[in-house]
């Protein structure tokens, strides 16, 4: 499955043939539009678990090829966070780097340890947990789906779910509280 995922979504990985994809869903659109009525896509079916399905997608292509090795930035997070024995105070001292994510990894490397794998399921879980909360900040739309769907397949949101560093919790932190300003607006 990992094999056919990463095959498949290549095209949309590699510089050279990125503007295939952009032409494609153009002509599909296209064809859609002037098709409407002949073209059942069975959205009423695929509705009550198209976020579900989004989600498990992004799983596989969240957890595959997780094996590369630690760089600076990442070392020097899971370096502060391993470090028990420093006061709590240096954790504000850094200006470079949010605080509530070395207190969240602080408390995560307690629990899990600092193997490679550890260290990198806590951006892992932020990375996952924003694709619903896409979907929930466009109001459960066909619209929230899509762009549910473009940010499980990013390349970006796929590179900082990876990495042991505070980018996957900027992202969901960004989101959470966009819903809840709307809310209270």
């Amino acid at each position: 499955i990992k094999q056919i995922a990463v095959s498949s979504l290549a095209v949309f990985y590699n510089m050279k043939y990125f503007i295939f994809p952009l032409i494609t869903l153009f002509f599909a659109v296209l064809i859609y539009m002037n098709n409407k009525e002949k073209i059942n896509l069975g959205f009423n079916i695929f509705k009550n678990y198209a976020i579900w399905w989004i989600i498990l997608f992004g799983i596989i292509l969240r957890i595959s090829d997780n094996g590369f090795a630690f760089w600076s930035d990442e070392l020097y997070t899971i370096y502060m966070a391993g470090r028990f024995d420093a006061p709590f105070l240096n954790t504000f001292i850094d200006p470079g780097n949010p605080p509530l994510y070395f207190i969240l990894s602080k408390i995560w490397t307690g629990l899990f340890g600092v193997s490679p794998l550890a260290a990198r399921l806590l951006p892992l879980i932020f990375s996952l947990f924003s694709i619903p909360l896409i979907y929930f900040f466009l109001n459960k739309t066909k619209f929230g789906l899509l762009a549910a769907f473009i940010f499980s397949i990013n390349l970006y949101s796929l590179i900082t779910a990876k990495e042991a560093r505070c980018y996957s919790l900027c992202i969901f932190l960004a989101l959470a509280l966009s819903i809840i300003l709307f809310k209270l607006i």
